[in-house]
């Protein structure tokens, strides 16, 4: 049996309880759908029964289950699984009385940039396996979103360089050139200039002809408002890449593509702001934890409290 089956007999139909945004605790079961998908049962069923689940009061229903797009989080949008009362929302359970502190080695947590999921399992033993199971299926749900995403920006690198478009210079005079896109995200064309952009200088793709540049081609009769379907114009905070496809499909095409690599080049960059933060965090906390260490170590005595109590008296 891989280790693949194996996660997933792990985390599907496991029964667990969640706790909801107010710390409140209902039974619920975990499933993996499709395999890049983690869903668990809701309470919202066509009749609900209460009961106790490892002495806690929980909400389980019974009847037809309502299916709801916020009881699935894709496995790939997952930032982290934690394990003990991290969240907000099990600091709620623990203070409301729901959550008893001698549970919370049974707790986990999945982490996405909206939401957290926050579980108690049966037991510690229960929540490792869990967590395990789980860190192991996000990371396969990343790397295969990694390799799709890597196929469709190659598949758009290709058919892009062969598609011929007319570029219109900075006095709105065109040109029969072709378009490409390299693995480093810099946008290049056929020209006498040399002239390159990067993906993460375009802050929009604009469709039809509203930019200078094509206010000068129209003025000189170089593009008909006709041609308005077969245009778009890459915007950056310095200048624009004013094009004009084939025909109307091609220019969609062209538009969907480079929204497209924009998304992913901003999901990068958002990725790698994270990353930095978290790291410059736990650095942060490091420091102050060697800064207690070393007040505590080379104190002068002054902070040092003693027992308000007479000196011993020595005859």
């Amino acid at each position: 049996m891989t280790e693949y089956r194996v996660a997933l007999q792990c985390v599907a139909g496991t029964a667990v309880v969640k706790y909801g945004r107010k710390g409140r605790p209902h039974a619920t079961t975990l499933c993996v759908e499709n395999g890049d998908t983690l869903r668990w049962t809701s309470k919202l069923l066509a009749h609900a029964t209460h009961i106790a689940v490892d002495g806690v009061a929980a909400t389980t229903t019974m009847g037809k289950k309502r299916v709801k797009a916020k009881n699935a989080i894709p496995l790939a949008s997952i930032l982290r699984v934690t394990s003990g009362p991290s969240t907000s929302v099990l600091a709620r359970a623990l203070h409301k009385g729901t959550l008893v502190l001698d549970d919370a080695s049974c707790t986990l947590s999945v982490v996405t940039h909206t939401r957290t999921l926050d579980l108690k399992a049966k037991s510690a033993e229960e929540r490792e396996w869990l967590q395990r199971s789980l860190e192991f299926l996000v990371e396969l749900a990343r790397d295969h979103e990694r390799r799709v995403a890597q196929q469709v920006e190659l598949t758009i690198m290709k058919r892009m360089e062969t598609l011929p478009v007319w570029k219109y210079g900075r006095k709105g005079r065109p040109h029969k050139t072709r378009v490409f896109v390299d693995r480093f995200g810099e946008v290049s064309w056929i020209g006498r200039s040399g002239d390159s952009l990067q993906l993460d200088e375009i802050s929009s793709v604009q469709e039809g002809h509203h930019t200078p540049v094509f206010a000068r081609a129209r003025a000189a009769g170089m593009v008909s408002s006709a041609k308005a379907a077969h245009c778009f114009s890459l915007v950056t905070a310095v200048r624009t890449l004013d094009i004009e496809a084939i025909n109307e499909q091609q220019r969609d095409w062209f538009v969907v593509a480079f929204r497209y690599l924009l998304d992913k080049v901003h999901e990068k960059t958002a990725a790698m702001q994270r990353e930095r933060a978290e790291r410059q965090l736990r650095m942060l906390q490091d420091l102050c934890h060697e800064d207690e260490e070393d007040d505590y170590l080379t104190g002068d005595g002054d902070d040092i409290y003693y027992d308000d109590c007479p000196p011993a008296r020595h005859s």
